[in-house]
Parts: structure tokens; sequence; C-alpha cells
């Protein structure tokens, strides 16, 4: 790794996910997981840095031939703003069934075209039939946004996420093997 620094504190040239400090990463068998940007205290102000700091992280993280990078964003465009996925080459949109979630996931897609991100697919999530489901995937269709696959609402979800527990076995959760599946296809 090279000792010269951008104004981030990061390397000036490419590096790989070995060369991030452990105490920066939760790994789990052959997950691993990093947090950036969350705010933590009261009057942390602005994401701005910590924007710059993970744009400036993926720009320069060359990732290996069986690993992936999932950079799990706040909800909303502000990140479209201040270019932080100028380097992902997907962009997956959790979508709702509601009017407010299926309006933001236009404008997300409109933002990824716009700083050059080459795919963009939206990943239904809470829905209650497959009615809904295709419905959803209409009108989010006419809105040019591409549906990689649906997540169907499971109550046993939302209990084990409010008692910190794993996800139990349920549609859901094979709904999101399925996802993952097409992903690395």
């Amino acid at each position: 790794m090279s000792t010269r620094q951008s104004q981030n504190g990061f390397p000036a040239t490419k590096y790989q996910s070995d060369d991030i400090p452990a105490e920066y990463i939760l790994k789990k068998g052959s997950l691993s997981f990093m947090m950036v940007g969350k705010i933590e205290d009261p009057f942390q102000g602005c994401a701005c840095s910590m924007a710059d700091i993970t744009r400036d992280l993926t720009s320069k993280l060359t990732i290996g031939d069986k690993q992936a990078m999932l950079i799990d964003m706040e909800a909303g465009v502000e990140s479209f703003g201040r270019g932080v996925e100028r380097s992902v080459d997907t962009v997956l949109i959790v979508v709702e069934p509601s009017f407010e979630s299926m309006s933001l996931a236009e404008k997300i897609n409109y933002m990824a075209d716009g700083i050059g991100v080459g795919k963009v697919r939206a990943i239904l999530n809470k829905v209650p039939s497959k009615e809904v489901a295709d419905s959803m995937t209409e009108k989010l269709t006419a809105k040019n946004v591409k549906v990689l696959g649906a997540v169907y609402y499971d109550p046993r979800i939302s209990e084990a996420g409010f008692e910190g527990r794993p996800l139990p076995d349920s549609r859901a959760k094979e709904n999101i093997r399925e996802l993952v599946r097409q992903l690395f296809n």
C-alpha cells in the first residue's frame, strides 16, 4: 500500500479490502461489513465529510474476483448529490409499496444514470401479495426502473429485527437468497 495519502487520509493509489484496518470492519465467515457515515451523537453536523471519505474509498478500492462490496446508504438521494455512487457498477433501490417510495425509486434511477452508473435495479420490499408485486413492477417499469425481484412481507422478519435475532426460515428469507443468487449471476 502506498504511503502517500489523499486529502481524506486514504492512500492516493489503489488498495484492497485487506488494507482497511481491522477495527473498521466486522467479519463473519467470508462476509465483511463496514459502516460509514452514520451519525452516532447529537450535533455531528452534515454527513458531507463521511460522503467524501466513502466516495474516496469506493473509487480506490480494488475488488477481487470473488469479492463484492455492498454499500448501505441512507435512504434518499443526498448521497447522489455528493457523488458517492460514482464508482459503483450497480445501484440497488429498496422500494416499499407506497407512492413515496415508488417516486423516490424513479428519482434515484434518474440520478444514478446521471452520474454514469450502468446498472440500476429495484428490490420490492415488504410486498403483501403477488398482485401488489405485479402492480409495483408495472408502475416501476413505466418509470424505466428495472425490478430485480421481491421480498414478501412476513411479520416474523419484523419480530426478529425488533428482538435482534437472526432471520427465521421464511418465504422472505428465501426471496432474499434468490435475489443474492441473481446478483451474483
